[in-house]
């Protein structure tokens, strides 16, 4: 059974950018020697990890989109796991798409709308000072402070 799958791979940044393309060569070389068909090859770019991992504080990240059968990904897996140039990868099965992302049914008012709502709510709750002090008055009275 043919499926899709994603794979995205972390570079550690002590290679170059001159060393990257061979190093994405060599994992689409693998993905398709192993019998699947890339679908989209991308370069993220270089970015901070969240965590350092393997001493490593940034890393270029790659994502190959391809097709293959159930034993490709197994293969796949091994070959990455012995590579010294990849810190990380995850493979994820059947990737969602952007068209099949429903929106929500709820639209989000601009900001400027709401800004301008609550300039009209703050406008008709005016306070009367003389309550005001009033109030003030009944809480320090109450000794609710101490």
């Amino acid at each position: 059974m043919i499926r899709e799958y994603e794979l995205i791979i972390i570079i550690p940044a002590t290679f170059s950018d001159q060393e990257i393309p061979a190093i994405s060569e060599k994992v689409a070389g693998l993905i398709t020697k192993e019998g699947g068909q890339i679908q989209l090859e991308d370069n993220l770019g270089r970015k901070k990890l969240t965590y350092p991992i393997k001493k490593n504080e940034v890393g270029t990240y790659l994502l190959y989109q391809f097709t293959g059968g159930g034993s490709l990904v197994g293969k796949i897996e091994k070959t990455i796991k012995m590579s010294p140039e990849i810190i990380r990868y995850l493979i994820i099965t059947d990737p969602i798409k952007p068209e099949d992302i429903k929106p929500e049914k709820e639209e989000i008012a601009p900001v400027s709308q709401l800004i301008r709502k609550k300039a009209d709510t703050t406008k008709s709750k005016k306070i009367n000072l003389e309550d005001l002090e009033e109030k003030l008055d009944n809480i320090l009275e109450d000794d609710i402070l101490t």
